[in-house]
This record gives structure tokens, C-alpha cells and sequence, in this order.
């Protein structure tokens, strides 16, 4: 069995590298992050485990800090303004990254919304006081970023495009003409300021950061920003995993937004390395992110309940160039 296998290699086999590669990241970025403090001068805890993983296991890369910095700062604006894509449904909408976010009346109940939100769960473990950007510029949205020289994960509007006609009329009726925007300037600083406090792997964290995303937008009446009833559609990509997975909300936030004590508190030993194995595997370019998410589901399924929805193999999945897999974990 996988999990008896990997029972021998706990959580803490990995996290003992946080310190050891935290470090690293200190001396590759340090001297571009005393020029440009928007760069963190520390590794951000979203990627210590990717990086922590690979020391563990002596592999081959992501090298820390996993990108050309100086190219990453060169083309930043370049590589923004080729990421965005127009909002059709609001007129060909995208955010020019010099000009005021002009957000409106809506953009103020989403936050006094997110605000409630946190405090009501305890999302994070020290308070904190969500950013009012109804003043600032797109630049300063998107340059708020864990992912900081690199582009924001979430460039534009285009969600509401996705949407059908009768969720879009919903929306202006009840929220108003500016409601688009405002809650895609939401969305983004929620999706990074849980990023920034959230410590473990990265795509592992993705997910952590998904369900509480869904939670909120559920317990707030935002639904119809995210789901189509009429269609089925969901703007969540990882909905049906933490659909299956309900208890992720609760135990990310247990455990601190760490995902080593998240899966370490609910599962056997060896269930969070078999994850971090996973999410290695993807960065390698082994397969897409929808195969990553069926992977994860399978593993924990495997892991609290010992019956997998579907099996860890490779039929399949793509290798790229650079890649070829024996096929097992």
C-alpha cells in the first residue's frame, strides 16, 4: 500500500527544511528585495514546502526562488497586459494598471462582508483589517501580491462572462452597475492576502484557499458571482474537491492556514508527503491542474476512507519534453 509505504516519511520529514531553504530564498532575493521592497525579503510561507520538499528529498529543482527575478521584473507590465483578458460582458472591461479602480458602492459591502467574515471564523490568527483599494490604483491591486514580480494569479473580470444572462441581470439589479468589478477587486485581494498567510505547499494551499473562498461567498449571499444554477457552472475550479472534502474549511483554519498541520491533524503519516509528491509531479509538467485536483481527492479519499474514487495512474497524462515518469508516486 502507497500510505503504508510513505508512512516513514511524516510531515515533519519536509517542514524540517522550512528553515534551510527559507534561507536560501533570503540570499537569492535579498539583495533585488533591498532595491524594490515589494519584493519579500523572506520566503513567503505559501512556498516553503515546494522547496522544502526538494531538500527532503535531494531532487533536482524548482531552484529557490524558482524564476528569473530580474527577467520577471523587466516584463512585468508586459506579461500583465498580455495575461488580461477583456470582460465582454461589461464592455470589453480589463484594469490598466496606471488608472484609478473607480470601484463603486458594492465594492464597500463586499469588504464590510469579508471583514465579518474574518472575524467570525478566526481566519487568521492575529486580526487584520482588509485593505480599503477604492482609491489606490490597478497597479497597487495587483502589485499587493504574493506572487510579486510575477503577474496576480486573477488579471481581470472575465468571471462574469462566464456567468449566464439571468445570474448577470441578478447581479446589477441587486448589487448595481459597477458590482463586476468591485467584486473582481475583492476576489483578488482575497485570494492573495490568504495566500500571504498561509504557510505549506503551494498548490496544496490553492485548494485551502479555495474553500475558504467558497465558504464565504456561500455564508455571504455572493453565490450567484460564482455558481450558475441554470447551467451548473461553477467559477470555483476546485469545487467538487472541497465539496467532497467539507472539512478542509474548518481544519485549514485549525491548523493556522499550515497545510502540513492541516493534513497531519485529519490523516495518516505519510498522506501529506504522498501531496507535496503530487504537487512536485505537476511542477514537473506531468499533468494539467484538473488531474492535479483528481489526484488530490484520490489520495485523501485513500487516506480517510481507504477507498479511492479512481486510481493514481498514468493513462493519460501528458509528459512534456523535458519529463518522463516511471509512474509511480
Amino acid at each position: 500500500m502507497i500510505l503504508r509505504r510513505t508512512q516513514k516519511r511524516p510531515a515533519s520529514s519536509i517542514t524540517v527544511h522550512r528553515a534551510e531553504v527559507a534561507a536560501e530564498w533570503e540570499r537569492a532575493v535579498g539583495n533585488f528585495a533591498s532595491l524594490d521592497d515589494r519584493i519579500p525579503a523572506r520566503l513567503p510561507g505559501y512556498f516553503a514546502d515546494r522547496f522544502a520538499f526538494v531538500a527532503a528529498e535531494r531532487l533536482t529543482g524548482p531552484i529557490v526562488p524558482g524564476f528569473d527575478l530580474p527577467a520577471a521584473l523587466e516584463s512585468r507590465d508586459q506579461v500583465i497586459e498580455r495575461f488580461r483578458r477583456p470582460a465582454v460582458s461589461i464592455g470589453g472591461w480589463v484594469p490598466e494598471l496606471g488608472s484609478p479602480t473607480g470601484l463603486g458602492d458594492a465594492y464597500a459591502e463586499f469588504l464590510s462582508l469579508w471583514r465579518e467574515f474574518i472575524t467570525r471564523h478566526n481566519v487568521f490568527p492575529k486580526p487584520f483589517c482588509p485593505l480599503d483599494r477604492s482609491k489606490g490604483t490597478w497597479r497597487e491591486v495587483f502589485d499587493d501580491s504574493v506572487f510579486y514580480p510575477r503577474p496576480p494569479a486573477i488579471a481581470g473580470a472575465e468571471f462574469f462572462d462566464r456567468l449566464g444572462d439571468g445570474n448577470r441581470k441578478a447581479i446589477i439589479a441587486r448589487w448595481g452597475a459597477s458590482a463586476p468589478i468591485d467584486f473582481f477587486c475583492l476576489m483578488h485581494q482575497f485570494h492573495e492576502t490568504i495566500h500571504r498567510n498561509q504557510v505549506g505547499e503551494p498548490l496544496l494551499c490553492e485548494v485551502v484557499q479555495a474553500a475558504i473562498w467558497a465558504r464565504f461567498v456561500l455564508e455571504c449571499g455572493l453565490s450567484d458571482f460564482q455558481h450558475d444554477p441554470a447551467t451548473g457552472l461553477s467559477c470555483i475550479r476546485e469545487s467538487d474537491l472541497i465539496a467532497r472534502h467539507s472539512w478542509l474549511f474548518e481544519h485549514s483554519i485549525s491548523g493556522g492556514l499550515d497545510t502540513a498541520q492541516m493534513i497531519d491533524a485529519v490523516a495518516p503519516s505519510g498522506t501529506y508527503w504522498l501531496l507535496c509528491r503530487w504537487a512536485n509531479l505537476f511542477d514537473q509538467g506531468c499533468f494539467n491542474y484538473n488531474q492535479y485536483l483528481n489526484g488530490v481527492s484520490d489520495i485523501l479519499d485513500k487516506a480517510l476512507h481507504g477507498t479511492p474514487v479512481a486510481g493514481l495512474g498514468w493513462g493519460g497524462v501528458r509528459r512534456n519534453r523535458h519529463q518522463q515518469h516511471s509512474g509511480k508516486l
